[in-house]
């Protein structure tokens, strides 16, 4: 079993999501980070940088319009 965890730099958290393995986690939080940039960018018309690390179960959006991030982690 896995968990994948959503954090904010603002302080907020998802609910944990428990997965299968941690390649399944790293699939859903793959699909989850694309659809969340692909939302944000349009809704404020901006760029949103995304940056990968498959090693250590981690995905960081930077939210371009105000400077913050989202977290994706998995253990």
């Amino acid at each position: 079993m896995s968990e994948l965890k959503i954090t904010y730099s603002w302080g907020d958290e998802d609910s944990s999501i428990e997965c299968s393995s941690k390649e399944d986690a790293w699939k859903k939080a793959l699909k989850m980070a694309i659809k969340e940039a692909e939302i944000s960018g349009t809704e404020h018309d901006c760029e949103i940088g995304l940056s990968f690390n498959k090693e250590d179960g981690k995905i960081t959006l930077h939210y371009t319009y105000d400077n913050e991030y989202c977290y994706y982690s998995i253990s």
